[in-house]
C-alpha cells in the first residue's frame, strides 16, 4: 500500500478552534496516514500550545527555534517525512474524510503521477460553504492560469517524492506566493513534469475564509505574485495575459468590501 504523510505548519497567529478542526479531520481520515508531521513556527500562546498537547502522541511535532515562515516549516516537514505521498494541510482548514484515500487511489492508479490538486469548498467563520472551486484539469490551461495565478489550491496537493527530488524545495526567501514559485520553476525549468501534474475537481477540503482575509489580501501578495507572473508571461511571450494580470492587481488593492464582493460573486 502507499504510504502517506501529512505535513502542516503552526504558527502564532493561527487560530486555536481551527487549529483543533483541522487536526482532528486528518486523524479521522478513512485511510490512516504513515505519520503525521507538524512543524512548531517559533513560539506559540498558551491556547494552540495546549491544542497541540492533546494530540502530542498521534503526530510528530517538530520544534522550528525562531520563524521560519510557511517555506522553511514545510521544507522541515519533507526532510523529516519519509513516506512515498506528501499531503499538504493547513492549521484552519478542514480535510474531508476520505481526501487522503482518494489522493492515495489517485497515485497507485497512474504510477506516473507527481503531483495531484483537488477542488475545494469554501467555507466562512461559521463554517458555511459559499463557493465550490475547481481548477484546470489539462495541461494548456494549466499553463494558462498560472500566468496570472497559482493553477493548484496549495492546501489541496498531495507531491509524490520524487517532485521535489527533481524540482527542489520551497524557496524560503518567498514570504507568500511559496506555491506559485515552485509551479513556475517546475514549468520554466521542467516542462517535461506537467504532463505528471493534474486537479480532480471533488471538493476534497474545506479552505476557511474568514472575515480578515479580504483586508490581508494585498500589497504582500502583489509583492511576492506579480513577478512570478511576469516571469511566466516573459517566459512564453504571452503578453496579451499582462490583461487580466492588471485586473488582479487592482481588486487586490479595492477596499475589502469590494474585494469581498469580487471573489465571492464574480468568478468563473
Amino acid at each position: 500500500m502507499t504510504s502517506v504523510d501529512v505535513i502542516q505548519a503552526v504558527c502564532d497567529a493561527d487560530t486555536p478552534g481551527y487549529l483543533g478542526e483541522s487536526i482532528n479531520s486528518i486523524l479521522a481520515q478513512t485511510r490512516q496516514v504513515h505519520e503525521y508531521i507538524i512543524v512548531r513556527d517559533g513560539s506559540l500562546n498558551r491556547e494552540l500550545e495546549a491544542i497541540l498537547e492533546q494530540y502530542r502522541d498521534r503526530i510528530t511535532l517538530i520544534e522550528n527555534h525562531g520563524r521560519k515562515g510557511l517555506a522553511g516549516c514545510l521544507n522541515c516537514a519533507i526532510r523529516h517525512s519519509s513516506a512515498q505521498i506528501l499531503v499538504r494541510m493547513d492549521s484552519d482548514d478542514i480535510s474531508k474524510p476520505h481526501r487522503v484515500d482518494i489522493l492515495a487511489r489517485h497515485f497507485q492508479t497512474d504510477k506516473k503521477l507527481l503531483v495531484l490538486g483537488s477542488g475545494a469548498e469554501e467555507v466562512d467563520d461559521n463554517g458555511n460553504v459559499f463557493f465550490v472551486k475547481a481548477m484546470p484539469k489539462t495541461t494548456g490551461k494549466i499553463v494558462q492560469m498560472a500566468m496570472t495565478r497559482p493553477p493548484f489550491i496549495h492546501v489541496s496537493v498531495a507531491f509524490k517524492r520524487e517532485f521535489f527530488q527533481t524540482v527542489g524545495l520551497y524557496d524560503e526567501t518567498y514570504l507568500k506566493a511559496q506555491d506559485y514559485d515552485l509551479w513556475a520553476r517546475t514549468i520554466v525549468h521542467h516542462p517535461d513534469l506537467l504532463g505528471r501534474m493534474k486537479n480532480i475537481d471533488t471538493p476534497l477540503i474545506n479552505v476557511r475564509l474568514p472575515e480578515d482575509f479580504w483586508s490581508k489580501r494585498s500589497f504582500s501578495n502583489i509583492r511576492y505574485g506579480t513577478p512570478i507572473s511576469l516571469r511566466l508571461i516573459r517566459h512564453f511571450g504571452a503578453y496579451h495575459r499582462l490583461v487580466p494580470l492588471t485586473l488582479k492587481i487592482f481588486m487586490r488593492l479595492s477596499p475589502a468590501p469590494i474585494k469581498r464582493f469580487s471573489y465571492k460573486y464574480l468568478r468563473n
